[in-house]
C-alpha cells in the first residue's frame, strides 16, 4: 500500500526489515515465484516514499528508498532502475523509460508465507 502523501509504503511481506535498518527478503523455499517477487520489488522503487513498514522486520522510517535500492542492487540480472524523477531531497535523477510512468500498485507478486 503506497500513501503518497505520507511518503509512505507498506509492503507486508514481500520485503522484510532484517537485519534492522536494512531491507531483505524472505528464504525462496517460502515464496511462490522468486523471480516475480524480485521484479515487483524493483518496481516499488518507481514509488515516492521515504518509510517503509514490513510485516516481519524493523520498519525504516527515514531513507528507506535508498535501503530499497541497496537491496534490488543484490538482485542477479534485475538492474535497479531510478524513477525519472527527482527522487525526493537526495537529487538522484535516472533514466526515464520509454514506456511512460506506471501507476501505483497495491499488489506485489510473488510473495507468500507458506511454510
Amino acid at each position: 500500500m503506497h500513501w503518497p502523501e505520507r511518503k509512505l509504503l507498506i509492503v507486508g511481506d514481500a520485503v522484510i526489515g532484517n537485519p534492522p535498518g536494512h531491507c531483505g527478503l524472505l528464504r525462496e523455499k517460502v515464496m511462490d515465484d522468486p523471480a516475480r517477487l524480485r521484479q515487483s520489488v524493483r518496481q516499488l522503487l518507481d514509488l515516492d516514499f521515504d518509510a517503509l513498514l514490513f510485516g516481519d522486520g524493523a520498519s525504516i522510517l527515514h531513507d528507506a528508498k535508498l535501503r530499497l535500492r541497496d537491496l534490488v542492487a543484490t538482485f542477479r540480472g534485475i538492474e535497479p532502475r531510478l524513477s525519472s524523477r527527482l527522487d525526493g531531497r537526495h537529487n538522484i535523477q535516472g533514466s526515464s523509460d520509454p514506456r511512460g510512468p506506471k501507476a501505483p500498485s497495491t499488489q506485489i507478486s510473488g510473495s507468500s508465507r507458506r511454510r
